[in-house]
């Protein structure tokens, strides 16, 4: 039917070859990452990583354009999230992967759609992967530790510096980084003079 729209003019030839080049995930994704001129080669190799182990393995053989966001969303939301890192033994959740993936997955969509291989991007209206952070218990620890940390590592760095002292006192400054060094003038190397 698009051949015979083609020929009496109806349609443009470029829908001809939009609609002949149907391209799998998998096949998308290598024809998206060689048109990637601007990355830099541990970036290529990292894409290329991300697309063999998580994006391929998901949905490789899937047609570009039968991609469905709800197809999508489950594996950003509930198949990444519970894959277990060979390495470390965690969920990837605990990890920068599933962002990474997101991103990836989010850019060869996206040109996709440009270049009219699919009509939506399927991660359209998806929220990227919340990175992990501390939660709001152990922040709290964290920030009752922040004093006590900081008056004994002080403590010890103090002592440090007034072992090294000596040779400030020999050019006649006060040490600027001890703070029990008081006032002064300062010289012009950045040292304070005593007195």
């Amino acid at each position: 039917m698009l051949r015979r729209e083609v020929k009496w003019g109806i349609r443009d030839p470029d829908d001809l070859r939009r609609e002949d080049t149907v391209f799998t995930v998998a096949e998308w994704m290598d024809v998206w990452l060689e048109g990637k001129r601007d990355l830099r080669d541990s970036t290529r190799q990292q894409y290329a990583r991300l697309i063999r182990l998580h994006i391929n393995e998901a949905f490789g053989t899937t047609a570009l354009r039968m991609l469905t966001s709800d197809t999508v969303r489950k594996f950003i939301d509930v198949t990444m999230p519970n894959k277990i890192n060979p390495k470390t033994g965690r969920p990837l959740r605990e990890g920068s992967t599933p962002r990474a993936v997101y991103w990836v997955l989010n850019d060869a969509f996206e040109e996709a759609r440009v270049r009219q291989h699919i009509f939506q991007n399927p991660l359209e209206g998806i929220d990227a992967p919340k990175k992990q952070g501390i939660d709001k218990t152990e922040r709290d620890a964290v920030k009752r530790l922040y004093p006590w940390v900081g008056k004994h590592l002080l403590g010890k760095i103090e002592r440090t510096l007034m072992r090294r002292d000596g040779r400030w006192r020999s050019t006649g400054c006060v040490n600027p980084a001890l703070p029990s060094s008081g006032g002064g003038e300062r010289r012009a190397g950045g040292g304070v003079m005593s007195g």
